[in-house]
């Protein structure tokens, strides 16, 4: 039972020690208590365990139930010595460790806390035994750590060891922990210092400067005042952190919906704008990871590349390997490789998670990925879990909830846990007065009218605490109760899905025809790419889809971070397409490809981000009805705001807080637009829009302010902060 080296993932060989104390460690008795961190907890197929006949679990995760964010499930192994080693996959500086042990209350676990460096030697950061606190956090202000190492010694009535969940936190990129709170408790108490600026997360790359961790803050005083000096330079890159500046600084901005944000988010009241912070993968409080293996190339399945034969086979038998080793990177050599024979030719899936596609880059000299026929009623790439993801209902809401908060009261708690992803889901039409705030429904809107606002709002727990239950992020639809039940449902979402440095064409190029919207099936989805369903916690990122009539759509996904994407070639349907879900960050995307449809909300998609995405002039944005709800285009550049899609049945084409900050309306001529037209039919039907910074380049006209946008803010002039996603995520972290 010898820990293995750090020099290797999947080799173990000898041991190299050198236990010492792991410099600024401290037991912390609050989950929370430790600053400016975020959580960088591996995926479960990074987790190792030593071997013995009596390891297993409870729950059936085995090793990987630490950190699968579920507290029924538990890692379990009778005898001293016994191991649990985390790879983080590359070198971060640490700030925390949190440990939930089986039982808590009835028994007090012995164990270590090992850390190392890549290819260095172990670090003793914790030996001792659990205190009975649900989780206990470990403060361990270390540089460069990749391995985290738990030694279990039994307990202090037996020998038997139970683990329940593991989770790291790093400093912030670039920034240290802070410095302890000043100790004089009245209302003139300085903080202390700021923590030293971090380096690069990867000794082998240069870091960004760093910046200082915040200052400590006084305690106890009705005024508290600024943080103290910032900490010594940062280590871990080639280049060196800067060192702290003292407070965290809000970042500032003319706008006065932000100010309005701030102010309220600061007295804990309700602000208009949403808080969008939390889309992107692991809601951005955590780098997308460079997983490094197991590898299993799509060549050594039979997949050829630059030849004539089609390679559906090989790519799918490699996916299949991935997905029974419980993980890893499907890999692609340069070169072109062909798929989808025939129009019935079944598609490539991925059903299972921690499944990785990577290429050999999406440029000309990368790996290209042909869809060569046209396929009717479907996409060429499914991701999504075998069967769906089996929702459950487990709980109905009790008590009202006010949007931009995190709690619900529930009927029943008992089925509830922490990590667990759950639906909020409801529909009523005795919400939608409440809900259009007096705006007239027109009665062909059908669904709306009779069926009333759906809400399909997606949570992860955080904790739970006899009948209320509070959520990883906020929740953007206030709840009000009525005669149908507002209700729970835990599902089971495929996670950790990657896909980058490939390009994915179709041959939409080769059809003989220009685009017509909505002429034929051919036109509107001849040559689909991608789709992903029931996922979460999933990234694209340096791909290309070529020649495509509609690129990618996400549907029922949460916290994908979808960046550096490009949309080239023919001139197609759809680029990327949102349906249901929660916090879909797509960012730094451009369409040269003049997609009819750029960035798209629809169906209950909830809290998605367009950051920086770039249009073609005269191109349509798409909010496609079924009431998408707060989501927010942020500095992209247009593109109108007609044209949006969806069937009569079910406008409006967006419900409430459809927010466009900063967003550059480019046209080849004036335009006009009524966002709330009950009696005639018209392609930009929006309730309640929120507008600042909005510019463009032709006239503009927007009809009935006062009674059909939430707020028109600097109309002409660009607004400060220029991404509101950046700046809320910034504030957020000031935390």
């Amino acid at each position: 039972m010898i820990p293995p080296t750090t020099r290797s993932l999947f080799i173990v060989s000898a041991l190299v020690l050198a236990p010492v104390l792991a410099a600024g460690l401290a037991r912390v008795s609050g989950a929370w208590a430790q600053p400016s961190l975020i959580e960088i907890t591996p995926p479960t197929w990074s987790v190792r365990a030593s071997t013995g006949s009596s390891t297993g679990s409870v729950g059936g995760a085995g090793p990987a139930s630490v950190v699968d964010g579920n507290l029924s499930t538990r890692w379990t192994v009778n005898g001293a010595g016994h191991w649990l080693m985390l790879d983080l996959q590359t070198s971060r500086a640490l700030g925390a460790i949190d440990v939930t042990f089986g039982h808590p209350d009835q028994r007090q676990s012995r164990f270590d806390l090992w850390v190392a460096a890549e290819g260095g030697n172990w670090q003793t950061a914790f030996s001792g035994q659990s205190t009975g606190l649900t989780t206990e956090r470990f403060a361990i202000t270390t540089s460069a750590v990749r391995f985290v190492l738990l030694i279990a010694n039994g307990t202090n009535i037996d020998a038997f060891n139970s683990v329940a969940e593991l989770r790291i936190f790093a400093q912030h990129d670039g920034g240290g922990v802070g410095g302890a709170a000043g100790s004089s408790p009245d209302a003139s108490a300085n903080g202390g210092n700021g923590g030293g600026g971090g380096g690069g997360a990867d000794a082998s790359v240069a870091g960004a400067t760093g910046t200082g961790g915040a200052g400590g803050t006084g305690a106890g005083g009705a005024v508290i005042n600024t943080g103290g000096s910032g900490g010594g330079a940062g280590t871990g890159g080639s280049q060196s952190g800067t060192g702290g500046t003292g407070p965290c600084v809000v970042p500032s901005g003319t706008s006065a919906l932000w100010k309005n944000f701030v102010e309220a988010r600061s007295r804990g009241a309700e602000p208009t704008l949403p808080d969008f912070s939390f889309a992107g993968y692991r809601r951005s409080e955590a780098n997308i990871p460079n997983v490094t293996g197991p590898l299993f190339p799509v060549t050594r399945y039979g997949a050829v590349a630059n030849d004539d034969a089609f390679d559906d086979a090989g790519i799918q038998a490699a996916i299949n390997a991935a997905k029974a080793a419980g993980g890893g990177v499907v890999t692609f050599p340069k070169g072109r490789f062909l798929v989808n024979p025939t129009e019935g030719s079944s598609p490539i899936t991925i059903t299972g998670s921690r499944i990785v596609l990577r290429g050999a880059g999406a440029g000309a000299n990368g790996t290209d990925v042909v869809m060569v026929s046209k396929k009717s009623g479907g996409r060429m790439f499914h991701v999504g879990p075998s069967g769906g993801w089996g929702a459950t209902r487990v709980a109905n809401v009790i008590a009202n909830a006010r949007r931009e908060t995190f709690t619900i009261t529930v009927d029943d708690a008992s089925k509830l846990r922490p990590g667990q992803i759950v639906v909020l889901k409801h529909q009523s039409p005795q919400y939608n007065a409440f809900y259009y705030a007096g705006l007239p429904l027109d009665p062909d809107w059908t669904r709306v009218v009779q069926g009333g606002v759906p809400v399909h709002e997606m949570h992860e727990i955080a904790d739970v605490s006899g009948a209320v239950v509070r959520f990883k992020e906020p929740l953007h639809f206030t709840i009000r109760l009525d005669d149908v039940p507002w209700r729970l449902e835990r599902v089971n979402p495929l996670s950790e899905i990657g896909i980058e440095d490939l390009r994915f064409s179709g041959s939409w190029d080769s059809y003989p025809e220009t685009f017509v919207h909505h002429k034929d099936w051919i036109h509107d989805s001849g040559w689909s790419l991608w789709s992903f369903r029931e996922t979460v916690n999933a990234w694209v990122r340096r791909v290309e889809f070529r020649n495509f009539n509609d690129a990618l759509g996400t549907d029922s996904v949460g916290w994908m971070t979808i960046e550096d994407v490009r949309f080239t070639g023919k001139k197609g349907h759809s680029s990327i397409g949102g349906r249901r879900g929660y916090g879909m960050l797509v960012k730094d995307a451009v369409d040269t490809a003049g997609t009819h449809h750029g960035p798209d909300t629809g169906y209950q998609l909830v809290g998605a981000v367009y950051l920086r995405f770039t249009m073609n002039v005269n191109a349509s944005v798409d909010n496609h009805g079924g009431v998408p709800h707060a989501n927010l285009l942020d500095d992209v550049q247009g593109g109108v705001l007609s044209g949006n899609g969806g069937p009569l049945v079910n406008y409006p084409h967006t419900g409430r807080y459809y927010t466009l900050w900063n967003f550059r309306h480019r046209a080849s001529g004036s335009k006009t637009y009524d966002f709330w037209n009950a009696t005639a039919r018209n392609s930009h039907t929006f309730a309640l829009p929120i507008f600042a910074g909005f510019t463009h380049d032709r006239p503009v006209t927007f009809q009935s302010i006062v009674t059909e946008i939430e707020a028109n803010e600097s109309f002409g002039t660009r607004v400060t902060p220029t991404s509101l996603f950046e700046a809320q995520l910034a504030l957020r972290r000031c935390r």
